[in-house]
C-alpha cells in the first residue's frame, strides 16, 4: 500500500516513539509510507536522530523556516497545496493521521474526493496538552484549547475508524460514541532486556528516570524523598533533556544533593536499554492532569522490559494498565515510603521486574500492536475491498 501519515511529531528530532513503530513496521512488510509533519526545530538542535528509518521513507515538512508550532498550523492552511507537491494524492491507498489536528484534518478533507479513508490514532488527550503546552503563549492558551476540541471533534469525525493508546480516552475523551479499537503502547522486549553490568564497588541503590523532561513530568518529590533519606545510599540517574533540564539541575543544587544526582541529557536511542539496566529502582513522576491520566508511558513498559521495579504518579491509565504490578507515589512522603520499601527488599524488586516483563511479553509487544494497525489500515484500503 502507499500510506500517507500527517503526525504531530517530527520523526528526526523525537525519540523513538508509538509512530517510528509503526513505520518500521510497515516499511517491513513492504509498504510506502510518505510523512506530512511539523518541523520541531526547537527539540535538540542540530541532532537528527534515527537515520536508518528516515533515509526509507518520504518526509515532507509544513516549513523549513523557524517557525513556532502555532504558525506552522496556520501556514498549513494556506500552503496546503505547496506542502503536498509532488506527492500523487491520486495513488494513496490510505491516509494514517497520528496525533494531528488540523495538518490531518486539511488533509482528510483533501483526500475525501479521491475516497481515501482516514484511520485516527489518538495517542494523547491533545486539547489539554495544547491548552497546557509552553509552544503556545500563555495568552492563547484558552483559546487553542477550546480550538483544539473543535477541531479534534472534526477529525474524529472524519475518520473511519479510531484507534487509541488508553481505555481513559473512552470515557474521557468520550470516544465510546465512534467506531475505536484500543491499540496501547508497547515494548520490544528482545532489545529491552535484563542486561548484567559491573557491579559497583559502593553497594549503593540507583533510582532512576528516563525520558524527556518537559512540562507533564514533576521530579521534585521523588528528589525531596530522596534528600530526606539522608543514611540511605541511593543516587539518582536521570537520562533525558529538553526545556526543563536546566530548572532541575539548579533545584538540585538549591536542596544540596547534586552530589547525589546524575544528569546525562538526551542519549542514543540504542544505548537506552544500558541505562535503564544501570537502575534499580525505575521511576515515573508524573503531575496528575487530564494529559497524563490517559498516558500509556512508553518508558514504563520499557523498565519493565529490562524487569526493573517502579514507582509511578498513580495515573488512571498505567493503574489500570498494570494495577500492583508497580508501586505509587505522589507525595514526598509516599515517595519515601515506597522507595524505603525498594530499598530495603531486594527480593520485592526482583519479583516486581520479573512479574513486570513477564506480562509486558504476553500484553504489550510491539510487533502484534504494529501488525494489528497494519491489518486496520488494509481492512479501511477502498481500492483493496472494492
Amino acid at each position: 500500500m502507499n500510506i500517507l501519515i500527517t503526525s504531530i511529531i517530527d520523526l528526526e528530532k523525537t525519540s523513538y516513539s508509538r509512530l517510528h513503530r509503526y513505520i518500521e513496521h510497515l516499511i517491513s512488510k513492504g509498504h510506502n509510507v510518505t510523512v506530512v509533519s511539523l518541523k520541531d526545530f526547537w527539540k535538540h538542535k542540530g541532532i537528527k536522530q534515527n537515520q536508518k528509518l528516515i533515509k526509507k521513507i518520504k518526509i515532507r515538512y509544513i516549513t523549513e523556516k523557524e517557525l513556532s508550532p502555532i504558525f506552522q498550523k496556520g501556514k498549513a492552511f494556506f500552503s496546503i497545496n505547496n506542502i503536498l507537491k509532488g506527492i500523487n494524492l491520486k495513488e494513496i491507498d490510505i491516509h494514517l493521521a497520528y496525533n494531528s489536528l488540523i495538518l490531518s484534518y486539511i488533509i482528510s478533507q483533501k483526500l475525501i474526493k479521491y475516497k481515501i479513508n482516514t484511520v485516527y490514532d489518538l495517542a494523547d488527550d491533545l486539547p489539554d496538552m495544547i491548552k497546557t503546552s509552553p509552544q503556545i503563549p500563555s495568552f492563547l492558551q484558552g483559546f487553542a484549547g477550546v480550538f483544539s476540541k473543535f477541531m479534534l471533534k472534526k477529525n474524529l469525525n472524519n475518520a473511519k475508524i479510531i484507534t487509541i493508546s488508553a481505555k481513559e480516552f473512552i470515557v474521557s475523551m468520550n470516544i465510546k460514541k465512534y467506531k475505536y479499537e484500543y491499540l496501547p503502547n508497547g515494548v520490544d522486549t528482545k532489545n529491552f532486556k535484563p542486561i548484567k553490568l559491573k557491579s559497583s564497588k559502593t553497594k549503593q541503590i540507583i533510582i532512576g528516570y528516563l525520558g524527556a523532561l518537559r512540562e507533564w513530568v514533576d521530579l521534585r518529590p521523588m528528589l525531596l524523598a530522596v534528600k530526606n533519606l539522608k543514611n540511605y545510599k541511593i543516587k539518582v540517574l536521570i537520562v533525558g533533556g529538553e526545556e526543563d533540564l536546566p530548572q532541575y539541575e539548579k533545584f538540585v543544587k538549591k536542596h544540596k544533593i547534586d552530589h547525589k544526582v546524575t544528569f546525562t541529557g538526551n542519549v542514543p536511542f540504542k544505548e537506552v536499554p544500558k541505562y535503564i539496566n544501570k537502575m534499580d529502582i525505575t521511576t515515573i513522576p508524573f503531575k496528575i492532569n487530564r494529559v497524563t491520566n490517559g498516558t500509556c508511558p512508553l518508558k514504563l513498559l520499557e523498565y519493565l522490559g529490562c524487569e526493573k521495579a517502579s514507582i509511578s504518579t498513580p495515573l488512571n491509565e498505567v493503574k489500570s494498565m498494570l494495577g500492583n504490578k508497580v508501586l505509587y507515589a505522589n507525595t514526598v512522603k509516599e515517595w519515601e515510603k515506597q522507595i524505603s520499601i525498594l530499598y530495603h527488599d531486594q527480593i520485592l524488586r526482583e519479583m516486581l521486574g520479573k512479574t513486570g516483563r513477564k506480562f509486558v511479553e504476553e500484553n504489550f509487544n510491539w510487533n502484534k500492536i504494529c501488525k494489528d494497525m497494519e491489518d486496520i489500515l488494509i481492512k479501511y484500503n477502498n481500492k483493496i475491498n472494492k
